[in-house]
Parts: C-alpha cells; sequence; structure tokens
C-alpha cells in the first residue's frame, strides 16, 4: 500500500496538463536518505474522481522503482529510473501516456528532499520552503516551487525506518493541476535491515 502511495504521488501529476519545462531529472545516487523500500496506501483526487491504491517505491544506489498497485495487488504502472535513464511499463490506461518525471519528481520530493536544519533551501532551479515541528524536529510542511509547477506537501508523525525516518502521512496538493494525493505509509525496510 505504502509503495502505490508514491506511485500515484508522481502518476497523477503526470496525467494532468503541466507547464511548458517538464522537470529535470535527478539521478536516484544524489538523493538525501538511504537505500529502502516504502510501501504505502493511497487516497488521490485527480480532476474530479477518488481512488484507491497501493504504492510501493524502492530506492537502491542509482535505481529508483515506483509501482502502482490496485488494492488487490494487480499492476497498472511500473517507472524504473537507472541514474538518469528511464523506462516505463504501463498495463492499463490512462497510465500509458504519462510523463513519468513528474512522478519521480514527486516522489523525490516527498521522500527525499530536506532542507536540512533551515527554512529554506534551494536545490538545482527547485526551491523548498519547509516548516519544522520544534519537539520532534520533524518536518510538517513543504512548499516546493519550480519550472515544472508548485506543490504543497503536509506531513503528519514518522514511520521509523531504522534510524531513518519517513512520513507516517503525507498529503501532496498541486498548485498548477487538479490533483492531490493522501499516503499512509504502512511498511518501511531499510536494504539490508530488517523490516520495519
Amino acid at each position: 500500500m505504502r509503495r502505490l502511495w508514491l506511485a500515484l504521488v508522481v502518476l497523477i501529476p503526470a496525467c494532468a496538463e503541466h507547464p511548458a519545462q517538464p522537470p529535470a531529472l535527478v539521478d536516484p545516487m544524489a538523493f538525501d536518505g538511504p537505500d529502502l523500500r516504502l510501501e504505502q496506501s493511497i487516497l488521490g483526487r485527480f480532476f474530479g474522481r477518488d481512488f484507491l491504491a497501493r504504492g510501493v517505491v524502492v530506492k537502491q544506489g542509482r535505481r529508483l522503482d515506483v509501482f502502482m498497485l490496485t488494492p488487490t495487488g494487480q499492476r497498472l504502472y511500473h517507472v524504473r529510473q537507472q541514474g538518469k535513464q528511464v523506462v516505463v511499463h504501463a498495463a492499463v490506461d490512462p497510465w500509458t501516456g504519462m510523463d513519468p518525471r513528474y512522478l519521480l519528481r514527486d516522489v523525490r520530493w516527498m521522500f527525499f528532499e530536506r532542507c536540512r536544519g533551515v527554512a529554506e533551501c534551494r536545490k538545482g532551479t527547485e526551491v523548498f520552503i519547509e516548516s519544522t515541528d520544534e519537539a520532534s524536529g520533524l518536518p510538517r510542511r513543504m512548499d516546493v516551487r519550480s519550472a515544472s509547477g508548485n506543490v504543497a506537501i503536509v506531513f503528519e508523525g514518522a514511520f521509523e525506518c531504522g534510524e531513518h525516518r519517513v512520513p507516517r502521512r503525507a498529503r501532496l496538493t498541486s498548485e498548477s493541476v487538479d490533483y492531490s494525493i493522501e499516503a499512509l505509509m504502512e511498511r518501511c525496510k531499510l536494504l539490508g535491515m530488517e523490516e520495519q
């Protein structure tokens, strides 16, 4: 379920109209955070339609895999990024026409990009504005401004994954297209370690 959340976060914006400049691919080796596998339950809204799904994200070295699954586990969409090369496998429409760069961008923003101790930071052409819970040190909200679209992400709670923390619940809302995704983390596994 967690994996689908990540997949949906990226896939939904990929289906919509986007600004003229699509996002640049970032090599997963440059992501903040360890190699891991995430599984989520996803509740989404896309152009007035609600949906449920499962998401799986696996980041290992220079490789990032994002899977979108039906609630019963049937694969709808899989995108694999190896360095800056991308391969897509879409089982059904409308997944076949999506630009995977938006999904990969949103997964990176939700799970791997942080300002790390400052309220605002710039990474390439992207500007991140982050508010943090003072007691826990965890992010509460992150606004991202980029040429490929603006997104607000609200985080709630933490899910321990070894020494790494991922959001227990996150809601991503686009300012440029009509979509939102709410993901609930179900499992997290640091690769090479026990499942959490």
